[in-house]
């Protein structure tokens, strides 16, 4: 197989990284804008650490920043006059840390610019994901008066501390709670929507503003708020959960912040209810746009519902999925590909489901004709909305007497970033199945914290499913009313059926039965009539236990991107590192790539991506 790196900048994440794909969690900053152009070079990834202005896509070249400018850029003690702040966003305290009563602070880390504005902000360290999340979208709308030398406006190197407290004698830090004189105590009355005799429905939805840098060079994601619905209907609390870049965080918060709802209802009482919905990004070209092309649009005429996916009943919450595609003159759907997603494993259930839906054919002067189109699939859990709850393990009666007293909860954590284990290539081209199961620590503040399989003597299935397991991301468990560790177990079936908590298609068949038997149809990315660009990434989660040599680990993962953009049998080659090589796949696998073409057409092309893990910095 050709090999060939991926392209664009490199870039580092902290081993806390995990969520929604492409997703900039915690605001640590990841030059994740991969273009995809030869000559091409690695993608470094590390727990901690900040990328360099002149290898990192970031808030300065987003915002229209010369990137030269970051070559010049001075410390404060350098300075005649330092930067001066005239606005201060408050960071909003994430409301599940501050129920469960968890402090702690983040150190974020940006530069002021000549004009006063603030770029290149990401979270240096944070004691916990959400609150870097938090700092990092309060400070990126900070302004301030530039840093002098002399009588020269400059760009100026700084970082600053946020901490979050909540003591009896500080008043409450101040959010959407606040603002919308909500009583406090009522916060510590509010139920899931799974308690709910009726689950509320929105009266009015206000769309999120487009961040406009972000829109104008093309840049697409998303963002998980997570807010309260009130008795009155209102919403309160909001607050990011993650996004994939901050902007889009701060656009959705201020939408979600002024919709209204029937609240929810326990009995006949309206009550609080705790709530969270993705807010995508896209930048659609809607076919109407196309002046002169057609004077109707193509539109669905009908179609069933998605079947939500049974690999990932622990997901156990809903999405949306943006789908491109072209519905030829008969009405029917061509070319099908993942514009953008909520959460990856949707992705091939969203393409299937469209591909059987009749659509109504574009129009020009009463002739019907091909064209283009974006869809969005929108998927339920068990007829719950897409805020559904994540998997919650059961306690049990007793709890084994050689497990600590402190690992005893009272309340289970809950999952919050669930993703399904990669079938290892070499398994399925052997047709190896069997199960797995993964005793794992989830920390006091929802991490994963150590995994170890047991239960089969496959390798490669074991180091899947603790891969899988890595990457998850748990509300944390309660005992005495206080966030507590836990220890837990997940089993995790390999298998060709339905039923696999290893998702295997047809269209993961197909390709397998390409590479095996005709490796010829699939082309080499260099043969491409254009890089297919990468739309939605993720970052490798590195394995918490895991000491990272200070000259970093590099692994090669071989993809195939298949003819809708989806990535196929991600496989480390054998020479990489074995741990860091599933969790480079656990991650690739959920990247999506515009359709690859050869001669106009869509075809199955063959890559090789270079990941480097370095250590803390």
């Amino acid at each position: 197989m050709t090999e060939l790196a991926t392209a664009g900048a490199a870039f580092k994440v902290p081993r806390v990284m995990k969520g929604l794909s492409g997703q900039w969690l915690v605001g640590y900053r990841v030059g994740m804008l991969l273009s995809l152009v030869a000559p091409l070079r690695a993608v470094d990834v590390t727990r901690t650490g900040e990328v360099k202005p002149k290898t990192s896509i970031g808030l300065a070249e987003l915002a229209g920043l010369d990137p030269e400018v970051l070559k010049n850029l001075y410390d404060l003690n350098a300075l005649s006059v330092q930067p001066r702040p005239r606005f201060q966003a408050k960071p909003i305290y994430p409301l599940e840390l501050r129920k469960a009563g968890i402090t702690g602070e983040a150190l974020v880390g940006f530069i002021v610019t000549s004009s006063g504005e603030v770029a290149e902000v990401y979270a240096i360290r944070a004691t916990h994901p959400e609150f870097g999340t938090t700092a990092v979208a309060a400070v990126s709308r900070w302004k301030f008066s530039p840093g002098l030398i002399g009588d020269r406006k400059v760009n100026t190197r700084m970082s600053v501390p946020i901490r979050f407290n909540i003591t009896g004698k500080e008043p409450p830090p101040k959010g959407l709670a606040e603002l919308a004189d909500l009583d406090q105590e009522m916060l510590k009355d509010f139920y899931d929507l799974n308690a709910l005799s009726v689950q509320p429905t929105p009266r009015f939805q206000s769309k999120p503003i487009y961040p406009f840098e972000l829109r104008q060079t093309g840049v697409t994601g998303e963002a998980m708020v997570g807010f309260i619905v009130t008795t009155s209907g209102n919403v309160a609390e909001a607050y990011v959960m993650r996004a994939t870049h901050p902007d889009f965080g701060t656009a959705a918060v201020a939408a979600v912040s002024r919709w209204k709802f029937r609240p929810g209802m326990l009995g006949d009482r309206n009550v609080n209810t705790r709530m969270s919905v993705p807010v995508v990004f896209n930048i659609e070209v809607h076919p109407g746009v196309l002046a002169g092309e057609f004077d109707e649009p193509p539109s669905v005429l009908r179609g069933k519902d998605p079947r939500y996916p049974s690999e990932l009943e622990r997901h156990g919450r809903g999405g949306q999925v943006f789908v491109s595609l072209t519905v030829n003159e008969r009405g029917e759907p061509e070319g099908a590909s993942i514009k953008g997603s909520t959460y990856p494993g949707l992705d091939d259930e969203a393409l299937n489901v469209v591909e059987r839906w009749k659509f109504k054919p574009a129009e020009k002067e009463g002739k019907k004709i091909a064209a283009n189109l974006d869809v969005q699939v929108v998927f339920a859990h068990q007829g719950k909305s897409i805020f559904g709850a994540g998997w919650q393990p059961k306690r049990p009666k007793a709890f084994p007497p050689a497990l600590a007293e402190v690992y005893h909860w009272d309340k289970a954590p809950v999952v919050r970033d669930y993703y399904a284990p990669v079938y290892p290539r070499s398994a399925l081209e052997e047709k190896r199945k069997g199960k797995v199961l993964v005793k794992f620590l989830v920390s006091s503040t929802g991490e994963v914290e150590r995994a170890e399989a047991a239960g089969n003597t496959d390798e490669d299935l074991m180091a899947a499913a603790v891969a899988a397991v890595n990457a998850c991301g748990f509300f944390p468990a309660q005992r005495g009313g206080k966030p507590s560790p836990a220890w837990l177990e997940l089993e995790f079936d390999f298998n060709w059926s339905s039923r696999s908590h290893a998702p295997v298609n047809d269209r993961t068949e197909r390709i397998l039965k390409l590479m095996l038997k005709t490796p010829d149809k699939v082309v080499a990315f260099t043969k491409l009539d254009a890089r297919a660009k990468l739309l939605v990434s993720q970052a490798p989660v590195v394995p918490p236990s895991r000491k990272i040599p200070p000259e970093g680990i590099e692994v090669r993962v071989d993809v195939v991107i298949d003819r809708s953009g989806v990535v196929r049998l991600p496989q480390a080659q054998h020479r990489s590192d074995r741990e860091l090589g599933f969790a480079a796949v656990q991650a690739i696998a959920g990247w999506r790539f515009e359709v690859p073409r050869q001669h106009g057409l869509p075809v199955d092309a063959y890559v090789t991506i270079p990941i480097v893990f370095k250590p803390d910095e």
